[in-house]
């Protein structure tokens, strides 16, 4: 099954961000049907997007589930903002040679990422907003003389990368903890260390090719994406073009060639993987999900990204025909999970520092938790 997320998240975020913005060779970037001309101004903002060397961003995501409650849906939110920036240029060189990075062999993996994880720097500050049903869900989990948790309305978060150490403020999450036994304030970890410790215990090693093989094979996903060029439109006074592309996700877990690469990696039978794959079919029929960019004309940035994932279910046939009804849960949820990014400061955005007085975690510490 893990695979089969891997899969998933891989050939999501395949389309929610175009070909363009993952291509290490703008002449490998997926154009489908398009015209010559459409086909080139996605090759040129792939190689426009490797030279970037900072930026800041705004996005949102909302998940909306009806049918849980009655028709009226309960949305999950996240807000937020960032900025990165690649603090040492010479760095541009090894993120546009991905195929080095995924190669597969851990300690290549840890050579390689070090270097660039320390060269990048990156803020990233979190809202998430919390239905007050979900809330209700929790209390009502509660058993004896355990209180309910309380759960506020929303919950903040910071994150940040500065030199290979990731930091998390977690004043936001130590809110929630009636022990008081989360740390307050920022946290911070050697990244860089962690992974190559993570690395020469074998950690990661097997989920490598998969997530690999699933970004590269460009060839056998384009089966399953659709690109078409959209009406233009205007951003900051800017002309920019926009293009749609579409995923069919229930064609692409039933095709062979998939189904083939998931046994070569894990050693499923045949009878087991068909099994599977009927389950995720079944899963994901009528799921659409279409992804959409903007790409600015005059200098082909990419300036704006989003998506739109909708899976209807139908809860008594996944159960296989029981009557849901008669445990009051609705036989039928429609969840959708819509994702937008706005891009701004390209090239101009403000230095990131570590944050001050951050408590420091030891990464061995949690490489023995994460393999006990």
């Amino acid at each position: 099954m893990r695979k089969w997320i891997v899969v998933l998240i891989a050939a999501l975020t395949l389309f929610s961000i175009g070909g363009a913005a993952l291509a290490q060779d703008p002449s490998a970037v997926f154009c489908g049907s398009l015209a010559e001309a459409d086909c080139a101004i996605l090759q040129q903002s792939a190689a426009a997007s490797m030279q970037m060397s900072s930026a800041s961003a705004k996005f949102e995501l909302n998940v909306s589930v009806a049918g849980l409650f009655g028709p009226t849906p309960i949305v999950l939110s996240v807000v937020g903002d960032g900025s990165y920036a690649i603090t040492d240029p010479t760095a541009l060189a090894g993120i546009q040679n991905l195929t080095s990075l995924t190669s597969g062999n851990p300690a290549d993996m840890a050579k390689a990422f070090g270097p660039l994880l320390k060269a990048f720097s990156g803020d990233l500050n979190l809202t998430i907003n919390i239905p007050p049903e979900l809330a209700m869900m929790a209390a009502m989990q509660s058993t004896g003389d355990t209180p309910p948790p309380q759960i506020p309305p929303s919950i903040s978060l910071g994150l940040r990368m500065v030199d290979g150490v990731g930091y998390v403020n977690l004043e936001g999450v130590a809110a929630l903890d009636a022990s008081g036994q989360t740390p307050k304030g920022w946290i911070g970890m050697d990244l860089v260390k962690a992974m190559e410790q993570a690395m020469a215990s074998g950690m990661g090693a097997n989920s490598t090719g998969t997530a690999t093989d699933a970004v590269q094979n460009m060839d056998a996903l384009a089966k399953f994406m659709k690109v078409e060029r959209l009406a233009d439109t205007t951003v900051d006074g800017q002309p920019a073009a926009v293009f749609q592309t579409t995923l069919d996700l229930v064609g692409l877990l039933s095709s062979p060639e998939l189904m083939q690469t998931m046994q070569s990696q894990g050693g499923s039978d045949s009878a087991s993987m068909q099994q599977t794959m009927m389950a995720a079919q079944a899963f994901l029929t009528g799921v659409t999900a279409v992804g959409t960019q903007t790409i600015t004309l005059n200098d082909f940035y990419n300036r704006a990204a989003s998506a739109e994932i909708k899976i209807p279910l139908d809860m008594a046939a996944l159960m296989g025909g029981a009557d849901s009804s008669s445990s009051g849960a609705s036989q039928k949820l429609d969840i959708a999970i819509t994702m937008s990014t706005t891009v701004a400061d390209i090239n101009s955005a403000a230095p990131i520092a570590a944050p001050e007085g951050a408590q420091m975690g030891d990464p061995a510490m949690m490489m023995g938790s994460m393999g006990s």
